[in-house]
């Protein structure tokens, strides 16, 4: 007799935190699932790790990957799985122990429901949190964020989605290797409900090697590809877009470490923001915003009334200080990004 849960996952190269992702899962206090994991071609440790843990839960089939994209090894996932209810993780992400019980009694409390996510807690590569994401629960916000791309609106880790629903739209589409998560819900947000629960259930991890970070025009020109897409179903005007081919330019990592401590300080984590300022620093001097973040972390304004009158103006001057550092780097690059482009013009015009 099948279980009422597949849980699903998909593993590439996954060895620094797989283990901790499958001992969150095998750790859940609802037990009765079974747990298929694609290894998409591994090169590391992945699949060792894999057979140490299939060895010792009978849970747990492993399944192999084609390397062809997020949509493809999906859906062999989903042609494999037995249940009615597929719930996904990460390998990099971490389930807290209720989190499947708790998605398993409401998506058993509301059958209109045909997916449902969870709020999350964003960390850092090192397991540092950069913020707290507390997620609309109704139907009509979570489909006006994805239809007007203004959040993806579902955690995909974090999310439990009806069998039969997956089935009736037709999965995962191929032509989306990523953004397919977003395809899926608006596929998804037109046939039944989809939820929230407002609780925190997993923490999300934001590491530099993830296409949202690593590729994000190419991940942002899928998304929006499968926005206007809905938008034409739907009988909607498409939304205009910057981003006229898929971009697989890759961000600098200085420039995403300088992101996450901008976050992080935003979000009221000022040992993660001046972590990140630091680590952006450090591969590259002359971005401005690090800078002004770590002046900042370290001196929040908020507590100037509190510091003793000696240490004001020791304080005060830091920032101003560092302040000036910033607006400094942010004028000399736009100059020199003026000029470059200027060159680019003499050059273009004198071919």
């Amino acid at each position: 007799m099948p279980p009422p849960l597949s849980v699903l996952m998909s593993v590439y190269n996954g060895e620094r935190y797989l283990a901790s992702s499958l001992d969150t899962l095998l750790d859940q206090t609802f037990k009765d699932f079974e747990l298929l994991i694609a290894d998409d071609r591994s090169t590391d440790r992945t699949r060792e790790i894999l057979m140490l843990y299939a060895a010792k839960d009978s849970r747990i089939r492993i399944l192999d990957g084609s390397r062809e994209g997020l949509g493809v090894v999906r859906n062999l996932l989903v042609s494999a799985a037995s249940a009615p209810l597929i719930a996904w993780l990460d390998a990099d992400d971490l389930a807290y122990p209720t989190r499947l019980q708790k998605q398993m009694r409401f998506m058993q409390d509301n059958p209109e429901i045909v997916a449902a996510g969870t709020s999350v807690r964003v960390i850092d590569e090192d397991g540092a949190v950069i913020k707290t994401d507390i997620r609309p629960g109704d139907h009509e916000s979570i489909d006006s964020e994805l239809i007007e791309y203004r959040h993806n609106a579902i955690f995909f880790p974090s999310s439990i989605v009806r069998a039969d629903a997956l089935d009736q739209v037709g999965g995962f589409r191929n032509e989306f290797p990523v953004g397919c998560d977003t395809d899926l819900w608006l596929r998804l947000a037109e046939i039944g409900k989809l939820a929230n629960l407002p609780e925190i259930l997993l923490d999300y991890r934001w590491h530099a090697e993830s296409n949202s970070w690593k590729v994000p025009h190419w991940q942002r020109e899928r998304a929006m590809l499968a926005i206007n897409d809905a938008r034409r179903r739907r009988g909607m005007e498409a939304l205009p877009s910057s981003l006229q081919t898929a971009s697989h330019a890759e961000t600098p990592r200085c420039k995403i470490h300088d992101t996450w401590s901008a976050v992080a300080l935003h979000s009221g984590n000022p040992a993660t923001a001046r972590k990140h300022a630091w680590k952006s620093l450090r591969l590259n001097l002359t971005l401005p915003r690090p800078w002004k973040t770590l002046a900042l972390a370290y001196f929040p304004l908020e507590d100037d009334r509190t510091r003793p009158a000696l240490a004001r103006p020791f304080v005060s001057a830091i920032r101003r200080v560092c302040f000036a550092v910033s607006r400094w780097l942010d004028s000399h690059n736009a100059s020199n990004e003026s000029a470059g482009s200027q060159g680019n013009v003499a050059d273009r015009s004198a071919i």
